[in-house]
């Protein structure tokens, strides 16, 4: 069996190419300290990011906290629960000390993690692309994601309905209220969501 390695790029690599073009189009200074989160499997991508908004004018990018695998989830952390508990409670740490203003995500489902811990981290949680977007003069989209993890179940289920049909997905809201807490919290990676199997 012939086996193939692929290289897998970041959008950061190819906005750091740019920096210097970035640089220039920066209108809005973000005035706040932040924390990156990267894993060490993709160590690059999480440097590009932290130089890249190491430009934005008053960004203070203060410390990486690497953490293992290549992204928190069944790709990387989410393998070794004791692992990826003693990596988050590095970052944690690490954002209680520094003082930071927020944790800075490079993937979805770092950012999905990152949201779960988010009372322990005690800051906001973004992703790059919100800090450049506020550069460049504008706001990010709402983070849709933080809204429906901090409602209760039967909210999420009112909220995202309309999307649901809309993609002609009927849902049982017993179903739902059984096992939103599983799919909210990530127990795929834990052995969890038999519900899906």
């Amino acid at each position: 069996m012939l086996f193939r390695s692929f290289n897998l790029e970041h959008i950061t690599g190819f906005l750091m190419e740019k920096a210097d073009v970035l640089a220039e189009r920066w209108v809005r200074p973000v005035p706040e300290r932040v924390l990156m989160h990267a894993h060490a499997g993709y160590e690059d991508f999480g440097n590009h990011a932290a130089n890249l908004l190491a430009t934005i004018p008053q960004l203070e990018v203060i410390d990486t906290v690497v953490e293992s695998g290549y992204t928190c989830g069944v790709a990387g952390s989410g393998r070794a629960p004791e692992q990826h508990a003693a990596d988050r409670g590095r970052l944690i740490d690490r954002a209680r000390e520094t003082g930071a203003d927020a944790v800075v995500s490079l993937y979805h489902s770092c950012h999905r993690s990152l949201l779960g811990d988010a009372k322990e981290l005690g800051v906001p949680v973004v992703n790059f692309t919100d800090l450049m977007v506020r550069a460049l003069g504008d706001e990010p989209a709402p983070d849709g994601f933080a809204r429906l993890s901090s409602l209760p179940t039967a909210e999420v289920a009112q909220e995202t309905r309309q999307f649901l049909l809309a993609n002609g997905i009927q849902l049982d809201q017993t179903w739902f209220d059984e096992n939103y807490q599983d799919l909210l919290s990530m127990a795929e990676y834990r052995g969890g969501l038999a519900c899906l199997a």
